[in-house]
């Protein structure tokens, strides 16, 4: 044999081999065979399928990504987009499993699993009425199933729609009590809602089956705090943390309460503990922000050289003129915004409302300012190529601009309001463009008003943080995973800004 048949039989050969060593367990000389076929050849869709199944099977959903993200949709099978969809929406990547699903859903149209998944996509990136619309369907195809019903009231929840969502729970309450995620989401919906006696009385048949399943033991922990039992709390997350030692949301929470407790070392050690971040995987932006509220030298330890100091991270631009005619049209568009919310459970939002997504709609301003947007973006980008750490870790220069998805919301602050200290930990990139603004008093200190990358407690002392003072028009630009809040003011009018993400 020469060339190319010589190439395709070895490759045929490796991947017998591999599917042997599959069968018989052995996943780790599967994996090697498959990746060595790759190697040959990585246009092998069906090699590429093969080895993203045995990577989806241990868990492994950054690499079932890396394996099968940016491959053509015309050259991926139903099942291997949903594969790629699944592990993406294991990981929060919204966007990801979004792309993805609706590629499915195109390939084998009305297909109920695709669907479904498709709708948790769609709550994920804040495609709100999508999903309702997608759940709706498929509730009216399927009316004894619980699953499109239960996907339904989370998105009512989500969108605003409280009293819908809490009818919703309790029909499948009622028709479904004894199946796990009936009650899951409903104690979830309650506590957001702050009903505790109402959450504790929905999770409350669940008790005894907490040290067998993550998902209760987090929930439980999260009922304990919701009670200020702090002691009862830690217990329930050491007791989720022996189920799942690397698993974030278990990790998270115990770092954060190691570092309130001054304990910078166990806190360190913990986060150095959960992944190797010299791995060339995505990072999380979620341990990106754990990590950036610990002492500088604790970064170091952690192999990481880049600044995380807001003044490193945050960029700001004047993108509108205050008289730009867009500017009001947003803020008129936003001001009948029917999803606006006063203090959206869930949000960070305190005496003001917040709106469900906006900035993907095709009518009113909104196709307009994505394109401001994305131009700021994109400038943002190229203007720190090649040398800036955290956006080589993420990626985000390598991806094509058309690839960015852009995600926005309004928020409007009333006199006293504030936004509490929060990451946007569904997001590589975020900013706020502001649209209009009372009367601040920015000579008080902290300035009124302002958007405030607060220092955690242990930095406070050697890291000030970075005050931005808002202005009509002007566009602040920020890594998702660097906290941050913003001021109260104690004037008349409204502070209205549109918050947006990049994945």
């Amino acid at each position: 044999m020469s060339g190319e048949p010589q190439q395709l039989h070895r490759i045929e050969q490796l991947n017998s081999d591999a599917i042997l060593a599959a069968r018989r367990g052995d996943d780790a000389r599967a994996e090697a065979l498959w990746s060595e076929a790759l190697a040959l050849d990585d246009a092998q869709i069906r090699i590429r399928g093969n080895l993203a199944r045995l990577l989806f099977k241990a868990g492994r959903d950054a690499a079932v990504i890396d394996l099968l993200e940016g491959l053509p949709s015309a050259a991926c099978s139903p099942a291997l987009l949903m594969l790629l969809g699944q592990s993406a929406l294991r990981l929060r990547r919204y966007a990801t499993a979004h792309t993805a699903l609706v590629a499915a859903s195109r390939l084998v149209p009305g297909d109920p699993s695709v669907l479904l998944a498709l709708s948790q996509a769609a709550v994920g990136s804040g495609l709100l009425d999508q999903a309702v619309s997608l759940l709706q369907g498929l509730h009216q195809r399927f009316p004894d199933a619980p699953e499109p019903l239960l996907n339904l009231a989370v998105a009512m929840g989500e969108s605003g729609r409280l009293e819908e969502a809490a009818g919703l729970h309790a029909t499948l309450l009622e028709r479904y009590g004894d199946q796990e995620p009936v009650r899951l989401n409903a104690t979830r919906f309650f506590l957001q809602l702050g009903d505790l006696d109402q959450a504790e009385a929905s999770f409350q048949p669940l008790c005894d089956r907490v040290a067998r399943s993550l998902p209760l033991a987090l929930l439980n922990a999260e009922l304990a705090l919701a009670r200020e039992d702090q002691a009862a709390s830690q217990d329930a997350l050491a007791a989720a943390r022996a189920l799942d030692p690397r698993n974030l949301d278990v990790a998270l929470p115990l770092f954060y309460s190691l570092l309130e407790q001054g304990d910078h070392v166990s806190a360190t050690s913990l986060i150095a503990d959960l992944q190797p971040l010299q791995l060339p995987e995505q990072p999380s932006t979620r341990l990106f922000a754990a990590i950036a509220d610990l002492p500088t030298d604790a970064q170091r330890t952690l192999g990481l050289s880049m600044s995380f100091a807001p003044r490193d991270l945050v960029l700001t631009h004047q993108l509108l003129d205050p008289a730009d005619a867009l500017l009001q049209h947003c803020l008129t568009a936003l001001g009948s915004e029917q999803t606006l919310l006063f203090e959206r459970p869930g949000k960070p939002t305190r005496g003001g409302s917040q709106s469900h997504e906006v900035l993907d709609r095709s009518d009113g301003p909104w196709p307009q300012l994505q394109r401001c947007l994305r131009g700021a973006v994109s400038r943002y980008l190229d203007d720190r190529a090649g040398d800036n750490e955290w956006l080589k870790a993420f990626g985000l220069q390598e991806r094509a601009p058309e690839s960015l998805r852009l995600s926005g919301w309004g928020v409007v602050l009333q006199s006293g309001g504030r936004q509490l200290r929060h990451t946007h930990p569904e997001a590589v990139l975020s900013g706020v463009l502001y649209l209009a603004l009372p009367p601040l008093n920015t000579a008080a200190d902290p300035p009124e008003g302002a958007l405030w990358f607060s220092p955690s407690a242990c930095r406070a002392g050697s890291e000030p943080g970075l005050c931005v003072q808002p202005a009509v028009g002007l566009l602040a630009l920020f890594p998702s995973f660097l906290p941050h809040e913003t001021i109260p003011y104690r004037g008349e009018g409204q502070r209205v800004c549109l918050a947006f993400n990049v994945s």
